[in-house]
């Protein structure tokens, strides 16, 4: 499980960080990755809700894990589990956004996201 409270600084670093542990695993002979759950512990950027594209900037940057779980190594892969904390401050529409960034996923029923105030 990874917990991630992001901070301005560190919104670019987060998702480099998680490819350099699942990336590996796609240049393996053909096999399959053991991984059978994944969950993410983020908590919004809480500012998101005042700045204009500030919550689409912020959502755009996790489409990557819809790429790279889509990929047939992670056939195995049953649930994505993304858990939001602060959510008394989660700005109106994150949830919706974040799922649009993940098609794959969502449409696969192998998407959950929890909101947890």
């Amino acid at each position: 499980m990874l917990d991630i409270h992001l901070i301005e600084a560190e919104k670019d670093i987060v998702i480099p960080w998680i490819r350099s542990f699942i990336e590996p695993a796609l240049n393996r002979d053909g096999s399959t990755h053991p991984l059978r759950r994944f969950t993410l512990v983020m908590e919004p950027i809480h500012s998101s809700n005042t700045v204009p594209g500030r919550m689409e900037s912020e959502c755009d940057q996790y489409g990557i894990l819809d790429v790279l779980f889509a990929n047939p190594v992670f056939s195995s892969l049953e649930m994505v589990n993304i858990a939001l904390k602060g959510t008394k401050q989660i700005p109106s529409g994150f949830v919706e956004t974040l799922e649009a960034k993940l098609p794959f996923l969502k449409d696969s029923y192998k998407l959950n996201v929890d909101v947890d105030g």
